[in-house]
C-alpha cells in the first residue's frame, strides 16, 4: 500500500519473480537428473544380494532403496512451484490489463471533459434528443 491509501502493483517486477520461480521448479528436477547419474558410481556401496555372509546388505537395501526412490521420482513440489509460476503470471497479466482499462477510462474521460469545458458538448447525453430525456433515443439529432 502506498501512504495514501492506493496500491501499486508492478506486473513487471512479479514477471520477474516468476521467471525465479520457474528457475526454482526447475532445480528438484536437475537434482533428481544428477542423481541417477551419479548413483551408479555408489550402487553396490552396501554389499551385494545373495552373497555370503552379506547381512548389511540385507539390512540397509530397502531403506536405500526408498532413499533412492524418493530422490528420483518427481515429488508435489514440482506442481506447486509450476502452479505458483502460472497464478504469478496471470495476475501480472491481471493487473496490465485493469491498469489499460482504467486508463481508458480516464483518458476517455479527460477528452470529454475537456469538450465539454470548451462548449463543443451541452450536457453530455448523447442520446440523440435535443431535450436530454434519455428514455427517448432519435438516432441522432435532426
Amino acid at each position: 500500500m502506498s501512504g495514501g491509501g492506493g496500491y501499486n502493483a508492478n506486473p513487471q517486477k512479479m514477471r520477474e519473480t516468476a521467471q525465479y520461480l520457474l528457475n526454482l521448479a526447475e532445480r528438484p528436477k536437475q537434482i533428481r537428473e544428477e542423481t541417477r547419474a551419479r548413483y551408479k558410481d555408489f550402487e553396490g556401496w552396501n554389499g551385494r544380494p545373495g552373497a555370503v555372509a552379506d547381512s548389511f546388505y540385507e539390512q540397509t537395501q530397502p531403506e536405500q532403496e526408498k532413499l533412492i526412490k524418493s530422490l528420483t521420482e518427481p515429488s508435489g513440489i514440482d506442481d506447486a512451484m509450476h502452479g505458483a509460476v502460472s497464478a504469478t503470471l496471470t495476475t501480472a497479466d491481471s493487473i496490465d490489463g485493469a491498469k489499460g482499462f482504467a486508463d481508458d477510462l480516464v483518458k476517455d474521460a479527460k477528452a470529454k471533459a475537456e469538450s465539454v469545458l470548451n462548449g463543443d458538448e451541452s450536457d453530455g447525453d448523447d442520446s440523440g434528443n435535443e431535450s436530454g430525456d434519455s428514455d427517448h433515443t432519435g438516432g441522432g439529432k435532426h
